[in-house]
């Protein structure tokens, strides 16, 4: 009597012996459809390396796009503020630098007032030696901010200290 199922265990273990000594270098992915359809995908060790080393690079690349686009909203964000700081500083300025000029013309026009009056009875014209432009209309915004910064500050009269 034969031995059948010896032989094909005998046949299987020769067919799964290969001559080369470093065995299997690809692998198969076979992918199987509902109705039966059936894909297989060979894959070899270079080709899984290039694939895992092309995601693991894109990835990187997704991460530092991430972190570097969120820096720069965070440093855009902080650049407004101070923007917005600034020009409130600057409009501040502005006002003090003319109430200082109008305060200036008065103080220089005085002597040359008593003189020119005991001289010849009459007042001279007042020269405005610098001509002030008033700095553009401040946004709604600035407006808001304006008020909530920038406190009154107490004029002081020329005789007082």
């Amino acid at each position: 009597m034969e031995n059948l199922p010896g032989d094909v265990a005998h046949d299987s273990k020769i067919a799964g012996r290969r001559s080369t000594p470093m065995g299997s270098k690809s692998w198969t992915l076979l992918l199987i459809g509902e109705l039966g359809n059936i894909v297989s995908f060979r894959f070899t060790k270079p080709l899984v390396v290039t694939i895992t080393a092309s995601v693991a690079t894109i990835l990187a690349f997704g991460i530092f796009a991430m972190f570097s686009y969120h820096a720069m909203r965070t440093e855009n964000k902080t650049l407004k503020k101070d923007l917005e700081k600034g020009s409130i500083n600057l409009v501040a300025a502005n006002k003090a630098m003319e109430r200082a000029l109008v305060r200036l013309m008065v103080l220089e026009g005085k002597p040359d007032e008593k003189k020119n009056e005991s001289a010849s009875g009459q007042k001279p014209p007042v020269q405005i030696s610098r001509i002030v432009k008033p700095p553009p209309p401040p946004s709604r915004d600035t407006k808001q901010m304006l008020s909530k910064a920038v406190k009154p500050v107490a004029e002081t009269q020329p005789g007082q200290p």
